[in-house]
């Protein structure tokens, strides 16, 4: 008997010694969608492709890349074509401290960055419509975020636990802000909410303890229509609108400052501010005084016009506006100002075939054309 079982175990031995060594290698590379594939090499991980990668999971149905690498991986590059990052795609990659999500993504799913602990920035594109729950949850050093905008709603948890987190920039095309959604940020000291929000979950901002100011984008009476859990949200420290950031920051209104359009003075119930250098002027009166037409879209908080053959369309609160499709990036967004809605002068009129004048002696912008 023990011969026998010392002849299987030696032929055992022999059928290993002869297998080829890629039946025991580590795979470095893969399919992660229909259409999308991943390749992993020296610290880097490529996703590339097209479509939409899988969902995953952290239990059973792991990342093939998590697997193996999760703490090699110190730069994880997604290539243009990919348009949805999948559930748990990235989950604790924690040595990752830089991601660039292209602009062909429109969602990222649920726990997809959460506890990448080396990010300390962020940028979601326009492109993205859906942020997924858990999105950045735990990602402790990750101190800025900027969402362009796209995403209507910000779900649950998204950045809860960010216990470093100091700035974010929740665009105008957010609506509402979900449960625990800046759940423990800690650092955090200073919010704009605008006003295109009209809901806030629960303890959206529970224990927030560094949170001194919240800037909100719209009046008192706009802040009443707003649906939110009173017993946890911390009302004494809301702002309105004539010190918010997102809709003015203060702009300084100088009653010697002059706008002029094609020899004709501006009258406006709202004088002209200055807000970071650039003049801004009442919406409706620079366009009807250009000879262009206005189109506002309240729930986008959208401003359509057209004059001739040109269109350009700009939100408030971005910092873009686009002329026949083209994007033109301003210095300062349109935004509200004592309840009414100012654009850049020159930015605008320039969009519009326009020239523009500043004469600094005398504070007058000069517009003809």
């Amino acid at each position: 008997m023990k011969k026998k079982i010392m002849a299987v175990l030696l032929a055992l031995v022999m059928t290993v010694g002869v297998l080829p060594a890629t039946a025991f290698a580590i795979s470095n590379e893969g399919s992660c969608g229909d259409s999308a594939t991943w390749f992993y090499t020296k610290g880097t991980l490529t996703i590339s492709g097209s479509g939409d990668m899988r969902d995953y999971d952290n239990e059973s149905k792991k990342a093939p890349w998590l697997n193996y690498y999760t703490s090699e991986i110190t730069k994880i590059e997604i290539e243009n074509g990919i348009t949805g990052i999948g559930n748990y795609a990235f989950y604790n990659c924690a040595n990752v401290d830089k991601i660039e999500i292209p602009s062909s993504v429109t969602k990222i799913g649920d726990f997809a960055f959460s506890h990448c602990d080396g990010l300390t920035s962020v940028k979601v594109p326009g492109s993205v419509k859906n942020l997924g729950q858990n999105a950045f949850y735990g990602c402790k050093n990750l101190e800025t975020v900027e969402i362009a905008g796209g995403i209507t709603s910000i779900e649950p948890h998204t950045f809860a636990a960010c216990e470093n987190l100091t700035k974010v920039v929740i665009p105008s095309t957010v609506k509402s802000l979900g449960d625990y959604a800046f759940d423990f940020c800690s650092s955090l000291e200073e919010l704009e909410i605008p006003i295109s929000v009209t809901k806030i979950g629960y303890r959206t901002f529970y224990d927030c303890k560094s949170l001194k100011t919240i800037f909100y984008g719209g009046s008192e009476d706009d802040w009443y229509k707003v649906t939110f859990d009173k017993e946890n949200f911390p009302l004494n420290k809301v702002k309105f609108h004539e010190k918010s950031k997102t809709t003015g920051k203060a702009g300084d209104s100088d009653t010697k400052l002059k706008v002029v359009v094609n020899g004709n003075a501006l009258s406006t119930d709202q004088p002209p501010v200055i807000v970071e250098g650039r003049t801004l002027v009442p919406l409706r009166a620079i366009f009807e005084a250009l000879g262009a037409s206005v189109d506002w879209n309240n729930d986008e908080k959208k401003v359509t016009s057209t004059k001739g053959s040109d269109t350009i369309t700009l939100v408030i609160g971005e910092k873009r506006l686009h002329k026949n499709g083209k994007e033109i990036v301003l210095d300062v967004p349109a935004q509200i100002v004592n309840s009414r809605t100012m654009v850049p002068a020159r930015a605008v009129s320039e969009a519009l075939g326009s020239k523009v004048d500043w004469n600094g002696d005398t504070k007058t912008v000069t517009i003809t054309g």
